[in-house]
């Protein structure tokens, strides 16, 4: 018997990816899917799935609060598939009950083996993960709270880049993003860190050592096309 999987995501191409890919699999099919939370709940009352994929970011209803719900009104096993690494996300959604939570960036296989493990009544972390995990159980046993554990690797990045004095182009174009999703980043950081302004997110960042006049150095050299500066 096939393992029934039902998918939650809001973008139509990974939807598709994802629907291909594991009815490819021999022991797995797609019974059903939703691009929101609402839609999500509804359908799989119906089609009582045995594992459920789930995107966190959707409009109308957050991931987290679909999982807690499912958590509350199916026997459906959830995992998380996200492109956020913060140990806030994780902790949140290790509290509503999930048993698996992949990185976006990860390989197919790897959701596929969570999707295995997870069926045979284990908890699947992909690799990355479970080391944030560990980090993060580590420093509380130390009793250390150091506020940069509270960011995902890409939101250090960017606090570095507005440390360097880069703006929200510039750090779109050094990442390849588009520049909307340089502020969501940047809102959620300030958020984080109970800071209102981008002097404070660089004053924070010189406090925590993470900006230095050499980064700057650098991001000047950028700006002129990389020319090394006349004597």
């Amino acid at each position: 018997m096939k393992t029934t999987v039902f998918l939650v995501d809001d973008h139509p191409v990974a939807l598709d990816g994802l629907r291909r890919a594991i009815n490819a699999q021999d022991d797995m099919e797609v019974v059903g899917e939703a691009r929101d939370g609402i839609a999500a709940l509804r359908e799989i009352e119906k089609v009582n799935p045995s594992i459920v994929v789930l995107d966190i970011e959707m409009p109308g209803m957050s991931g987290t609060l679909v999982a807690s719900e499912l958590a509350k009104c199916s026997k459906a096993r959830i995992i998380v598939l996200s492109a956020y690494d913060s140990m806030d996300y994780v902790r949140q959604l290790l509290l509503t009950g999930v048993a698996g939570y992949v990185l976006k960036s990860c390989e197919m296989d790897e959701i596929f083996k969570a999707i295995r493990h997870v069926r045979d009544g284990h908890n699947h972390f992909c690799a990355q993960l479970s080391s944030v995990i560990m980090q993060d159980y580590k420093r509380r046993l130390r009793g250390d709270n150091n506020a940069l554990d509270i960011l995902s690797l890409r939101e250090r990045e960017i606090l570095e880049m507005v440390a360097e004095g880069m703006g929200r182009l510039d750090i779109a174009r050094r990442l390849s993003i588009d520049a909307k999703t340089v502020d969501k980043h940047r809102a959620r950081i300030k958020e984080k860190l109970g800071l209102a302004s981008t002097a404070e997110l660089t004053k924070f960042a010189v406090s925590q050592g993470i900006s230095s006049l050499n980064l700057g150095a650098r991001h000047l050299r950028g700006k002129t096309g990389d020319r090394p500066a006349t004597p």
